[in-house]
């Protein structure tokens, strides 16, 4: 099967630096997929964070977002106590969605993750 090429932005807005806990360690001894999901997660919501928002509400108390997509190009392993880069970038906004790009470092250089996800946007309903 071939691999998804995702492709850098060329510049990110955002970055935050996270150290990898033992938590985020799996029974191989390094990140892994799943750990890596986490560590997206905290990257977006730092980001949405320092804008004011998050994924329950956009701005308008109204709206928030579901994770729809995400894909990952894994580059290298990370492993307890390394610090991280997260850098993100909001870089395709549509009707109901947007796409939001992250590139992961190591050391502030070296390349690890390079991905992307896409969010849903919906509008909270009312009962009344």
């Amino acid at each position: 099967m071939p691999r998804i090429k995702l492709k850098e932005l060329d510049t990110y807005r955002f970055s935050i630096e996270q150290k990898i806990y033992i938590s985020n360690i799996n029974p191989a001894g390094h990140v892994g997929a799943s750990q890596m999901v986490d560590l997206i997660h905290d990257g977006r919501h730092q980001m949405l964070k320092s804008m004011g928002a998050n994924e329950l509400n956009l701005g308008d108390g109204m709206t928030g977002t579901i994770l729809s997509d995400l894909a990952v190009n894994y580059k290298a392993e990370l492993f307890l106590d390394e610090i991280v880069t997260i850098e993100s970038d909001i870089a395709e906004i549509e009707e109901k969605g947007l796409r939001i790009f992250y590139r992961i470092r190591k050391n502030r250089t070296y390349l690890i993750k390079r991905c992307f996800c896409k969010l849903f946007i919906r509008r909270k309903l009312s009962c009344f």
